[in-house]
């Protein structure tokens, strides 16, 4: 049985366990959320994320080398956009090595001096120089269902 959702304090060591299993340069997931995908007990993929204000942030999503390209990680990701949306987040940031996967999930690309000083503020403080994707929440998931 499939199951996503975000992570439970007791899947912390399975998701440690993941992303060493996965060379993952994230180690320190304790201040932002975690989702999770497995398929009966195996965890196939996670992704971690944060929100601020009226923005949500997916900082990446990992997905066992041999179910990549299987939609794990769409669901990961939309799964993601459903949870923060629902709790009032109007917008979503990504950064990515994977710009197809980014643009193929409702993404376009966009530089970080259009986005507010507050969030640009929170960029920064990620450290990260990679390709940064926008997508308004609004209607993102109309037509589902």
């Amino acid at each position: 049985m499939i199951r996503i959702r975000k992570a439970l304090s007791g899947d912390m060591k399975n998701i440690l366990m993941f992303l060493q299993d996965n060379d993952s340069e994230d180690k320190d997931i304790d201040s932002d959320d975690c989702f999770v995908y497995y398929d009966n007990d195996m965890l196939l993929g996670c992704g971690i994320s944060f929100a601020k204000g009226d923005y949500c942030f997916i900082k990446n999503i990992i997905v066992a080398e041999r179910f990549r390209r299987g939609k794990v990680g769409t669901a990961i990701a939309k799964t993601i956009l459903n949870s923060y949306e629902c709790n009032g987040a109007k917008y979503a940031l990504c950064r990515g090595r994977c710009n197809g996967f980014c643009e193929s999930l409702g993404f376009r690309s966009t530089a970080a001096d259009e986005l507010p000083v507050s969030v640009r503020d929170m960029l920064y403080d990620q450290g990260n120089i990679k390709p940064l994707y926008f997508a308004s929440l609004a209607g993102y998931f109309k037509g589902c269902g």
